[in-house]
């Protein structure tokens, strides 16, 4: 197993990392097949945790975009970036990039 991959499932082991988070290493071309399914423990049966995590609602209700732009996550999710857009009113795209959603939203806060 490579170094990288003893690492992922030390936190998959821990639960710092989800089931969707190794599969998405695997698909990255981080970590082989063989290693995924090792650190996943799958034997060929799909178990009730593989099931994808639900979508996550954020709570904006009475903040300024000064305070939405602070409650951001440290890089945070083109869901919660869109959600942050949704609630302060501005139009973008799906098409938008997450640093695209960003900058429009600190625009909108009057932060550089």
């Amino acid at each position: 197993m490579s170094k990288f991959a003893q690492k992922v499932k030390r936190y998959y082991d821990a639960g710092l990392w989800s089931a969707q988070m190794v599969r998405d290493a695997y698909g990255k071309g981080r970590i082989t097949a063989e290693e995924m399914a090792e650190i996943l423990d799958e034997d060929g049966e799909e178990s009730e945790d593989d099931d994808p995590e639900p979508q996550r609602t954020y709570d904006f209700t009475g903040m300024s975009a000064a305070e939405v732009v602070r409650s951001l996550s440290y890089r945070p999710t083109k869901d919660e970036l869109q959600q942050a857009c949704d609630w302060l009113g501005l139009a973008y795209t799906a098409q938008m990039t997450n640093a695209q959603l960003k900058a429009l939203i600190y625009e909108a806060a009057g932060v550089e």
